[in-house]
C-alpha cells in the first residue's frame, strides 16, 4: 500500500508519537560521533540524517533522525517513547563530555508531510523513498497542533510499513543488528568513520557478508487477529521471523515488516494463493504473501 492508495484528510499532520532529544554543547559532534551509526562529523547545518544507537554487540536500542540546528546543537527526532532509555543509555559515556542532555519534546512541533516537494515552513527533510516529508518547527513560533485523527494515524502507519521503515520499540530493543532493520539500505549506517558503540559486529557484517537474515514485507492473504510487534513465528519453509512493525488494514488483513531469512528468489514476488506461505505466529497459522519494498534486498 502506498500513500497514492489511501485518502488522506490532511496533507500535513501532527506526529505526536514523535520527541526531541536535544544534544547541545561544545561537544556534541563529537560525543555523537562515538555513540550513533551515522557520521556525525559530517552532518551539514539544517540537514536530517538516519542513525541508530547500538550496544557493544551491535544490537539496535534507538533508531532516529538527527538535525544538525547549530554546531553546538543537535536535535535527536525519535518516538517519545523510547527518549528516557536513549537519555540514560548516553549518560553513561559523558564522562569530560561538554554536552547536556535533555527532552525537549514539549518545546518542538513535528509533523509528517505527504507533499511530493518539501515544504517551506521550518526544517524538512525526505521520510521515505515514497516521497513523504518530515517538518520540525518550534512551539514558540507556531500555535500548539490539534492531534491527527485515528485515521490520519492509521494512513502514516500503513505508509510507514509500505516503504519498509524500521522502528525500535520496548519489545524489539536490542534484538536485531542494524543492518537486520536495513538500517545500511535506507542511509542509517556510515561504514567510513571512526570507532563507535558496537561498530565491530556491525562493520564486520557488512564487510564479511554476514548478514543472513534481514527485514522483509509481509501480508496476510486473509482478515486475522492481530499480529503484534515483537511476536515470534515460523514459516511453512521452516524460516522463524520476528515482527518489527505490524498494521491491521481496514479489510481485516495485516501488513508487517519482519526479519527473516531469505526465501528462494521466486518467492519474493507476490505469491498466488496456490502457493501461500504458512506461518505459525502467536500459535496460530496465517497464511502471507512476500511483498517488495522500495529499495533492493541483498540476496
Amino acid at each position: 500500500m502506498s500513500h497514492n492508495s489511501i485518502e488522506i484528510m490532511r496533507t500535513i499532520i501532527p506526529l505526536i508519537n514523535l520527541g526531541v532529544l536535544a544534544v547541545r554543547g561544545v561537544d556534541a559532534r563529537s560525543f555523537l560521533q562515538g555513540q550513533l551509526s551515522q557520521d556525525v562529523l559530517k552532518l551539514k547545518t539544517g540537514e536530517a540524517v538516519l542513525a541508530s544507537l547500538n550496544n557493544p554487540q551491535g544490537r539496535t536500542l534507538a533508531i532516529m533522525w538527527l538535525v544538525l540546528m547549530t554546531d553546538e546543537i543537535i536535535l535527536a527526532v525519535l518516538p517519545r517513547s523510547g527518549i528516557n532509555d536513549m537519555l540514560t543509555n548516553l549518560k553513561h559515556f559523558i564522562f569530560r563530555a561538554k554536552v547536556q542532555l535533555t527532552d525537549e519534546s514539549s518545546l518542538w512541533n513535528i509533523e509528517g508531510s505527504y507533499a511530493t516537494s518539501a515544504p517551506k515552513e521550518g526544517l524538512t527533510w525526505a521520510n521515505s523513498p515514497a516521497g513523504r516529508f518530515l517538518q520540525i518547527t518550534r512551539l514558540s513560533n507556531r500555535r500548539e497542533l490539534e492531534p491527527a485523527t485515528a485515521t490520519e494515524e492509521y494512513h502514516w502507519h500503513c505508509t510507514d510499513i509500505a516503504d519498509g521503515l524500521p522502528k525500535i520499540t520496548t519489545d524489539t530493543r536490542a534484538l536485531f543488528v542494524a543492518q537486520m532493520l536495513n538500517l545500511d539500505l535506507i542511509g542509517g549506517i556510515s561504514f567510513t568513520k571512526g570507532c563507535y558503540t558496537g561498530q565491530e559486529v556491525i562493520a564486520r557484517a557488512h564487510y564479511r557478508g554476514q548478514v543472513k537474515r534481514r527485514m522483509q514485507r509481509l501480508r496476510t492473504f486473509a482478515p486475522e487477529l492481530p499480529i503484534h510487534i515483537g511476536d515470534t513465528g515460523t514459516l511453512r519453509d521452516g524460516r522463524t521471523f520476528k515482527v518489527v512493525d505490524a498494521v491491521q488494514l481496514s479489510d481485516g488483513r495485516i501488513d508487517f515488516l519482519a526479519v527473516t531469512t531469505f526465501a528462494e528468489a521466486a518467492s519474493l514476488i507476490p505469491a498466488p494463493p496456490i502457493a501461500e506461505d504458512a506461518i505459525e505466529c502467536s500459535k496460530r497459522t496465517i497464511n502471507c504473501e512476500n511483498l517488495p519494498l522500495p529499495y533492493p534486498l541483498p540476496l
